[in-house]
């Protein structure tokens, strides 16, 4: 059986919500990951990989979760992070560069122009996503791309 194949799935029962919850491995307690109640709404199995970023700002190393990134818009050899609480950070930084650092299943470039955190996209309508209070459209070459990444329930009907 193939490593990445395997896989360890807890459902906990709703009123333990609250429970911090560490994963350990062998006799000798070794420390996968430790979840606890945070302000991030959404915590799924990807918690125990990489959830934070150092950002580079004003001659310092910033420390930012990777749900704090809510989009990422290119300008020129420049990147805007748009991030929770209304806060930008501008970087000296292709938006190519840090698309190849940022995880791929929660980050999806939408347009030439944009990169989106998956877990702020409130809704989709048309060729356009609502996150927060602003619309981002999605560029007709990466449309294909950002619709194969979710499970669509409802009227969509499949490629043919």
């Amino acid at each position: 059986m193939e490593k990445d194949k395997v896989c360890l799935l807890i459902t906990l029962p709703a009123n333990l919500t609250e429970l911090p919850i560490r994963v350990v491995r062998g006799d000798n307690q070794e420390l996968l990951c430790s979840l606890v109640n945070t302000d991030d709404p959404i915590q799924t199995i990807d918690s125990c990989e990489k959830k934070f970023v150092f950002v580079w700002s004003h001659g310092a190393y910033v420390r930012l979760s990777m749900y704090e990134i809510i989009w990422l818009e290119a300008d020129g050899s420049y990147t805007t992070l748009h991030l929770t609480g209304k806060r930008k950070m501008v970087l000296s930084f292709s938006m190519a560069s840090a698309l190849r650092i940022l995880p791929v299943p929660d980050f999806i470039r939408i347009h030439r122009s944009f990169v989106v955190n998956v877990r702020h996209i409130i809704y989709m309508i048309g060729n356009s996503l609502k996150i927060n209070d602003q619309m981002l459209p999605i560029g007709r070459e990466y449309r294909k791309d950002f619709l194969d990444h979710f499970i669509f329930l409802g009227v969509r009907h499949p490629p043919e």
